[in-house]
């Protein structure tokens, strides 16, 4: 029987929650949807192995100017190497996220990503004096103690505070080291 996990995934314009199966988990095989709660470093660049995350029994709300089509369809397939994060929702998926994790540094940060100011704890494949050096050559990471505000004026987006969350880097506009 296979498992499922409710997750969020943050995109530039909606947050969308949903139902993922984790009969697609293969940790050989990075496209696989769970390992959307991995971390992807490559000392040669950018991995674009995420492309489709399908969601089932989908609640989507705007996370911009944007507005909701009243009664959207419950199955919703987005582009994963386009999102802002993944966010696991509790037991199995933070359990995967943490499993998977091998880095041990944690790097204090801000980060501008699409038009979200996000902070947190950045798991980093670096020493900690490295500081956010790794951004250069990674597409997803894992950050933890996440706080997530949209910075366009009149949305109604709350803010999110979440213990986890892998954010990509396709939108990322700017990081800095979160002040002592």
């Amino acid at each position: 029987m296979d498992n499922i996990w409710t997750i969020q995934v943050l995109t530039p314009d909606y947050l969308l929650e949903g139902i993922i199966s984790t009969s697609l988990l293969n940790t050989e095989v990075p496209w696989t949807s769970p390992s959307i709660f991995e971390a992807y470093y490559h000392p040669f660049g950018f991995d674009n192995t995420i492309p489709l995350v399908t969601l089932t029994f989908t609640q989507v709300q705007s996370a911009s100017n944007l507005t909701v089509t009243p009664n959207p369809a419950s199955n919703w397939v987005i582009n994963g190497d386009r999102a802002i994060a993944f966010i696991p929702k509790g037991g199995a998926s933070n359990s995967h996220l943490l499993q998977r994790n091998t880095y041990q540094s944690l790097v204090a940060a801000y980060m501008v990503i699409g038009s979200f100011l996000i902070q947190g704890n950045v798991w980093s494949p670096e020493k900690p004096e490295a500081g956010l050096s790794f951004l250069k050559k990674c597409s997803r990471f894992v950050i933890q103690d996440v706080i997530i505000d949209q910075q366009l004026p009149g949305t109604n987006f709350p803010r999110l505070e979440v213990p986890y969350a892998v954010l990509c880097t396709f939108h990322l506009q700017c990081a800095a080291l979160h002040p002592a």
